[in-house]
């Protein structure tokens, strides 16, 4: 049966923490779910899941949010690797026009 937390929090920081916490066990829970072995355990979980109303719509989009965090944090990272490469450049540029 579902649950009904209607509890009361102290601040929004409070009622975030716990939104976040249980986004990430759902995550989690679905990903176990999603990598089931065999795959027809798979499907009659999934099944049984669509029966839950927004839930495989709401892990769909979840997938494609972490695609779009990890490939926004990939190209972060890149760009980084790439200033530290150029001020590398720079500076063995330098180097070398002190030499010279």
């Amino acid at each position: 049966m579902p649950c009904s937390d209607g509890g009361c929090y102290r601040d929004d920081g409070e009622l975030r923490r716990k939104l976040d916490k249980v986004t990430d066990l759902l995550c989690a829970v679905s990903q176990v779910i999603e990598d089931a072995q065999p795959p027809s355990v798979r499907d009659q979980v999934m099944v049984r899941l669509e029966e839950v109303p927004g839930l495989l719509s709401w892990w769909r989009n979840h997938q494609r949010e972490d695609a779009a965090r990890l490939l926004r944090e990939t190209r972060q990272q890149a760009e980084a690797r790439q200033r530290i490469i150029d001020q590398v450049k720079r500076l063995e540029q330098e180097l070398e026009d002190l030499d010279s």
